[in-house]
């Protein structure tokens, strides 16, 4: 028998399949990374896998995601900033507590002081009951160094409820501006605004420059960043409605849109001049009025009303803005703009659903509220005072009520102009939880 031969080739070819055959009978090594921070518990077999190059990916977008947000950081807070000609304007009001002074209300004033257009200056009114409390923490070395700066100012007034953040405000400016020599302050322009809130950088800058630029908008018009409709049944609704018309914020629409009643929680810009009669003004009336501003001014007129209709301060005011024929309006944030963000509810981005104004008060309070002014609505309403141009598809003075039957609000087409999805849902939510992310680095 002839014995078998093998050739070179043979030998190397039979070398090859023992090695691979012992290969596969080893237990499997461990992949040698040259990237040795990043534990790949991924072993070489015969496929080759690119799981790997995935988390490298994923490791790599999330580093720069940091990078990008660290720059927008110290770009914020390191770049000079640029003045702006309504620096210095504007007053903005607020009314607080002294259980919000070492919680909430420094984020508050921190934003009012990041603003594009500086304030003029930042009122804070307290209940005159709280103002032991306020000296106490002040001796103790506990106050926020924020509420020393130059132009946040503290107030301790009569307790009139939430009302107090505009009441003593008007009652001042009011009483000032009788004198001919200082009939100018009845231009002052207000921003009223709510405690426990992250303000846009560009609120304020975005309220003066809209004012009056419009050919909508003339000196009457009320602007401000989130209102609610009147609900036809003058009862206030629940939070099922508040993603369709019955509340609008200025950061979910296109286009200015008008409402019934604004909120202080998104803040409003009025001027002394809208709670007079137009035929007592200094540029109508041909001599000085014989009584103080103050005293024929019917906001000013708390003592014929309930106390609980002054719980309900932004009723209070839009109904007394609709008796003298202002109308309101919520005007868009710019695209670049982040919304509003409630401290109590940092991870929602709306600040309210429902109630009529941002401080706790019942559902029979609301009501009542808005039944106490039905005759102003329905004034409005039915446009009987209304001469001036209208936004297109601002729904005029019919807009202001709120259809609860889906139906026939739909066939009446006065619904806003609502942005895109994308932004309402998702970019809106990001930018607010940048607002947040910024307001706590600055903060610590």
């Amino acid at each position: 028998m002839t014995p078998l031969r093998f050739t070179k080739r043979d030998e190397s070819r039979m070398e090859q399949e023992a090695l691979a055959h012992s290969y596969y009978d080893l237990p499997p090594k461990p992949v040698v990374s040259s990237f040795h921070l990043i534990p790949l518990p991924f072993y070489r077999t015969g496929r080759r896998l690119r799981f790997p190059r995935f988390r490298l990916a994923a490791l790599f977008s999330l580093v720069a995601a940091l990078l990008l947000v660290l720059y927008t950081f110290l770009r914020r807070y390191s770049s000079p900033r640029i003045p702006s000609r309504f620096d210095g304007l504007a007053i903005v009001s607020l009314a607080s507590s002294t259980s919000r002074l070492e919680s909430t209300l420094p984020y508050t004033l921190k934003t009012l002081l990041a603003q594009a257009s500086l304030p003029k200056e930042v009122r804070v009114y307290f209940p005159e009951n709280e103002e032991y409390g306020f000296s106490n923490l002040d001796e103790g070395g506990n106050l926020d160094q924020i509420f020393y700066h130059p132009r946040i100012s503290v107030y301790f007034v009569e307790d009139r409820g939430p009302a107090i953040k505009f009441l003593p405000l008007l009652t001042e400016f009011l009483s000032k501006a009788s004198a001919p020599a200082h009939a100018h302050l009845l231009k002052q322009p207000f921003i009223i605004l709510d405690d426990g809130y992250l303000y846009p950088p560009s609120l304020i800058e975005t309220l003066l420059s809209t004012h009056g630029t419009s050919p909508y908008f003339n000196h009457r018009a009320v602007l401000g960043f989130q209102g609610q409709r009147i609900p036809s049944s003058l009862h206030n609704l629940d939070r099922k409605h508040s993603s369709r018309s019955y509340t609008v914020h200025g950061w979910d629409i296109v286009d200015p849109y008008r409402v019934g009643y604004l909120s202080s929680c998104s803040g409003y810009l009025v001027f002394p001049e809208y709670f007079l009669p137009q035929d007592i003004l200094p540029s109508i009336a041909s001599h000085p009025p014989s009584l103080s501003y103050a005293e024929v001014a019917p906001i000013l007129n708390v003592t014929s009303a309930p106390r609980s209709r002054l719980l309900m301060d932004d009723v209070w005011m839009s109904a007394h803005l609709s008796t003298l024929h202002h109308p309101r309006y919520v005007i868009p944030l710019p695209q670049s703009s982040p919304p509003v963000v409630s401290l109590d509810h940092p991870l929602k981005v709306h600040p309210s659903h429902s109630t009529t104004s941002c401080m706790a008060s019942s559902p029979e309070e609301r009501d009542a509220a808005l039944s106490y002014f039905l005759s102003a609505w329905e004034a409005e309403g039915e446009g009987d005072w209304d001469s001036t141009a209208e936004w297109p598809g601002s729904g005029g003075g019919e807009g202001i009520w709120f259809v609860e039957d889906q139906e026939a609000e739909e066939m009446l087409g006065k619904s806003p102009v609502w942005d895109g999805w994308w932004r309402r849902l998702v970019v809106s939510r990001m930018r607010g939880m940048k607002l947040l992310l910024v307001s706590l680095w600055w903060h610590r």
